[in-house]
């Protein structure tokens, strides 16, 4: 499960050069499937949306993450803590682990 949620957040942090911070900020509806499109509301000073076309193995990853893993909750984050208690906290932590599985440094 946990591999599932880093794939989701590794490719949006990579595709689209999100923020750490605007990935554990993303909401369940900044996610427009119908329209195949994703908003993200900047973290950094002047509140800006910015609006992506939503790529196919990003949509993909994330939807896997939401079916698959994400538990049911009443918080509206995307991204929780595996036993769904609160939203994630650490994106940096969570890629660095991953690095260094990969053993990159």
């Amino acid at each position: 499960p946990s591999d599932i949620r880093a794939c989701a957040v590794l490719m949006l942090l990579t595709v689209y050069g999100l923020r750490p911070s605007e990935v554990k900020s993303l909401v369940l509806s900044d996610f427009d499937w119908e329209h195949e499109r994703l908003t993200i509301t900047s973290t950094k000073q002047i509140r800006r949306k910015r609006i992506f076309p939503l790529s196919r193995p990003v949509g993909e990853a994330v939807l896997r993450y939401l079916q698959e893993v994400r538990p049911r909750s009443s918080y509206k984050n995307v991204f929780l803590t595996l036993d769904g208690t609160r939203p994630i906290r650490d994106i940096y932590m969570l890629v660095s682990r991953r690095l260094k599985k990969l053993n990159v440094p």
